[in-house]
């Protein structure tokens, strides 16, 4: 089984999010950025209207509680600040993404 492993990238200097991106097998080099770049893993989920899910979105369920979508070091998966399992959570509630952390930050 072969996982798509996709990112987008942050530019703090533009405040603007960058292209989704794949990084396939042979790949050397993503490109020569002159300032920091933040990249944002895809999760390999999507939300109730299909769009995908990066760390650091803002993810919305039914009951308009929002949380930001993070990497659970300790438990080894997708998590959200308040949920432990971002797929479980994702399955029990219809949740959208309704932003990201950084535009947020610097809107």
């Amino acid at each position: 089984m072969t996982r798509e492993i996709k990112f987008r990238a942050w530019i703090p200097s533009e405040k603007r999010m960058g292209v989704p991106f794949e990084l396939r097998e042979g790949l050397n080099a993503i490109g020569t950025f002159g300032d920091q770049i933040i990249f944002l893993e895809w999760t390999g989920l999507k939300d109730k209207n299909g769009k995908e899910i990066y760390e650091g979105d803002i993810v919305s369920n039914e009951g308009h509680i929002n949380m930001s979508v993070i990497w659970d070091d300790r438990e080894g998966k997708w998590a959200t600040n308040s949920y432990r399992n971002l797929a479980v959570y994702i399955q029990e509630y219809k949740v959208e993404v309704i932003g990201n952390i950084y535009e947020l930050i610097s809107g």
